[in-house]
């Protein structure tokens, strides 16, 4: 179980998010997923943690990312 935020963790939060706010509200799958056919290009191991409370879709992330590196992989195994 995650902690409960307190006011001090709301404060360094919110300026986090306006002095950073591209980190916060930009969708970055397709670099993610391109870093990972690199990793897979040059014969590099992949790894990734995912973390988070429960019941919040850890499980189908992680399924779509290993499916993701499957289809890649066999592809380029088809290559040669």
């Amino acid at each position: 179980m995650l902690p409960i935020l307190t006011q001090t963790d709301y404060v360094v939060l919110e300026r986090l998010r306006k002095e950073n706010a591209i980190a916060f509200f930009k969708n970055v799958t397709k670099f993610l997923v391109e870093e990972m056919y690199k990793y897979i290009e040059d014969h590099r191991v992949w790894r990734m943690a995912i973390m988070g409370e429960t019941r919040v879709g850890k499980s189908e992330v992680g399924l779509t990312m290993c499916t993701l590196y499957e289809q890649k992989f066999n592809e380029l195994m088809k290559l040669g």
